[in-house]
């Protein structure tokens, strides 16, 4: 994958949770919010520096995406196998919250195998 693709793809993947934070801010909740800015300026750090710094920020990154993918499926799957029946917990699992999920782990996979992940980088 050419660094323009990846580029547009790490910060593609920001908007969602950035979009999220702002969700929460409104709520009164500032810790999504100030968790994101954080996992943003490591990233943005690490794209600036290069190299090394890059390829660390970015798997940090990505690394943070795989794990928010699997923490949802998991409780979707918990929800399908356990008698917990909560109307409004269940009406957030749809096709479409799979599929969110479904993108965060794909996406995540992809921005840790790049960049520079091969010899010779990308």
């Amino acid at each position: 994958m050419t660094r323009p693709r990846w580029m547009f793809l790490l910060v593609a993947s920001f908007v969602p949770t950035a979009l999220k934070a702002g969700t929460y801010v409104t709520l009164g909740s500032y810790v999504p919010l100030i968790l994101f800015m954080i996992l943003a300026a490591v990233a943005s750090w690490g794209v600036q520096r290069g190299d090394r710094a890059e390829r660390l920020a970015v798997r940090l990154w990505a690394s943070a995406m795989i794990l928010w993918g699997l923490a949802r499926l998991v409780l979707i799957a918990l929800f399908a196998v356990t008698d917990v029946s909560e109307a409004h917990v269940e009406g957030q699992f749809t096709l479409v919250y799979v599929l969110w999920s479904l993108l965060y782990l794909v996406v995540g996979v992809v921005l840790f195998r790049v960049p520079g992940s091969r010899p010779g980088g990308a």
